[in-house]
């Protein structure tokens, strides 16, 4: 007996998009969830993030006929969507704490409150074996090419400067650790990450 995969799953009523640590670590996007908003079809933000230089600014976004205040934050399956700013997230993120970042943009399940985008992030866990580790990610003005165009070179507004509104520094560091307490029974998980950002104007 043999059987295929149907190119088309008849069964399926929404639109989803899941990235896994893999994909979340490769993809050339800021280290925060609303960056990675902008990599899933139908989706729409209202602010390029170029290297993390709006993190810590939850950008507005919508998509598929819904507005952003319909939108839902899930952690691990529970919502946390703040309730004083419809739509938000309560909090900002390590994201090297997740190990997947699902966005679902129509046809949630019914036992969602909202039909809105629905954002579910999952936490990375213990395991029987220690694991963990570090990063020190760095973008920085010194190690960047000038982006002033030829005929406003010499501008005394950039201040002997060859750079007009840039990134100074993005410094994106931190570590996890996880392992067992009591194996299959008890696990911790740790992370601790700090986003260090300096934009010139």
């Amino acid at each position: 007996v043999t059987g295929e995969t149907p190119l088309i799953d008849t069964k399926k009523r929404g639109t989803s998009t899941t990235m896994t640590t893999e994909e979340l670590s490769q993809l050339p996007n800021a280290r925060d969830p609303w960056g990675v908003l902008k990599a899933v079809p139908g989706v729409l933000t209202d602010r390029v993030n170029i290297a993390g230089n709006e993190n810590g600014q939850q950008a507005a976004f919508a998509g598929k006929g819904t507005s952003r205040n319909d939108s839902n934050f899930n952690l691990d399956g529970l919502v946390i969507t703040d309730m004083s700013a419809t739509g938000a997230s309560p909090t900002y993120y390590d994201f090297d704490a997740f190990q997947e970042i699902s966005v679902v943009t129509g046809g949630n399940d019914l036992q969602v409150q909202s039909g809105g985008i629905g954002i579910n992030m999952v936490t990375k866990r213990g395991t029987n074996k220690f694991h963990g580790g570090a990063r020190y990610l760095l973008a920085h003005d010194d190690i960047a090419f000038g982006n002033v165009p030829d005929a406003l070179k010499g501008d005394t507004r950039l201040k002997a400067s060859d750079k007009a509104d840039h990134i100074q520094q993005i410094g994106d560091y931190g570590f996890d650790i996880g392992g067992p307490i009591m194996k299959d029974k008890l696990w911790f998980y740790f992370t601790w990450g700090k986003q260090d950002i300096r934009l010139v104007t």
